[in-house]
This record gives C-alpha cells, structure tokens and sequence, in this order.
C-alpha cells in the first residue's frame, strides 16, 4: 500500500523494489496518506488527486497494476481513462452501512411522510454488537 508521505517520496525506489519482488499490485490509500502529512480534510479535497495521479502514473510505468477502492461504479471512468483496471467497490462495511441507510429512511418515512434523507442520518444509528452487525434505530 501506498499510503504515507513519505513512501510517495520515495515512490520510484519502493516500485522498482517492488517490481523485483514480483509484487503485482498496488493500492493507494489516501486516508493515511492524508494523515500522514499532518492534513486529515486533504482526502476529501481536489489537492489529493495530482498525489493518487502520481501513484497511478508511476506503478503503470513500473509493470505494477494499481487498485483503487470506490464507493460506485460511476467513479471509475476517470481511473480508467488512467489506464486502471483493477478496483474494489466498496467494501462489507460501507455496503452494510449504504444499505441501512436506505432501509431506514424507508421505514422511518413510513411514520413520518416528510422525512428527508438528510433527517435520516440524524435519526438512525448503526452499532455493531458481538461481532455482528445490528441496525438499532434511535429516534432522537
């Protein structure tokens, strides 16, 4: 993973280590790359991409097929059109969560008619008991 500052320095050295060792993958992360340089809001503004577009760009010059995580399937035109072809969209938890939601908002307008979507985050919360996950509505 490429996910810290500092690897991002260092990136040409990393990948063609990389490369000896026959991986044949990377994945950016932007989260802790974000962290790691002291700027947390940085993965959700328009400044991480010239960082992820680096990564792309370099991992496809070293033989070295990047994967990138998405929330839809919509996203993945402008990866592509990078020259991506490896994703993973969404994940367990983000799928369960997106799905919860929706059913919330569902059932919870079944009582209150004009309840919006954005009414439905302040009134459902997801916790997760035992190891398992379990929708436990909280009308506030």
């Amino acid at each position: 993973m490429i996910e810290k500052s500092i690897a991002v320095d260092h990136l040409d050295a990393i990948l063609a280590r990389a490369r000896e060792l026959g991986v044949d993958m990377t994945q950016w992360g932007p989260a802790d790359f974000s962290f790691s340089r002291g700027e947390p809001s940085l993965q959700h503004s328009e400044a991480i991409k010239p960082f992820e577009a680096l990564v792309i760009q370099k991992s496809l010059e070293y033989g070295i097929h990047p994967r990138i995580e998405l929330g839809s399937v919509e996203q993945a035109k402008r990866y592509i059109d990078m020259g991506v072809r490896h994703f993973c969209i969404g994940w367990d938890r983000f799928i369960l969560r997106q799905q919860l939601v929706s059913s919330g908002y569902r059932h919870a307008q079944a009582y209150r008619p004009t309840l919006t979507r954005a009414d439905n985050y302040r009134l459902f919360e997801y916790r997760l008991h035992d190891g398992c996950h379990k929708f436990t509505p909280q009308l506030r």
